[in-house]
């Protein structure tokens, strides 16, 4: 069940959901979190001149390699959002240098861009600080684990 829900979400949320008893229940707690919210510049325009099989062999390339960037800087990655990702620092684990991480993983991102050589592509990131209310937001039926603040709104203006 670990391996199979480690493709969907961290090792810590899973950890988290499986040895913590409340782990399923709705709601959070207040956190000081950092958050990075990425998205590739005029994609939706470069995706609809592709077949939709280029279009998921690019994001999946691109996923792939911005998860390794992001897991290496012990960033969650809360979501997929079509060719946008929403990055959490400091919900279940809070390290001293959460910020820190958070700004030397979008430079890591904006470095393997450069790598992966697609010309036509730039990303945009928002990072930001701030107090979130971190925990499970849903229903009893589907619910995700997630933050929400003023400043997640704020970091995916930004970007």
């Amino acid at each position: 069940m670990r391996k199979t829900l480690g493709r969907y979400l961290t090792d810590e949320i899973v950890a988290n959901i499986l040895e913590t008893p409340s782990g399923f229940k709705l709601g959070g707690e207040r956190r000081k979190v950092t958050v990075i919210v990425s998205d590739l510049r005029g994609f939706s325009a470069i995706s609809e001149q592709l077949r939709p099989e280029e279009v998921v062999k690019i994001l999946n390339l691109y996923l792939g390699i911005m998860t390794d960037v992001i897991n290496h800087y012990k960033g969650t990655i809360n979501e997929f959002m079509g060719d946008g990702i929403f990055v959490i620092f400091g919900a279940l684990i809070s390290r001293k240098d959460d910020s820190q991480r958070a700004i030397a993983c979008a430079i890591a991102m904006q470095l393997a861009m450069q790598q992966m050589n697609f010309p036509i592509l730039e990303m945009g990131i928002g990072i930001n600080t701030g107090e979130a209310v971190a925990g499970n937001v849903g229903c009893q039926k589907r619910a995700q684990y997630t933050v929400i603040s003023s400043h997640v709104n704020l970091a995916a203006r930004i970007d």
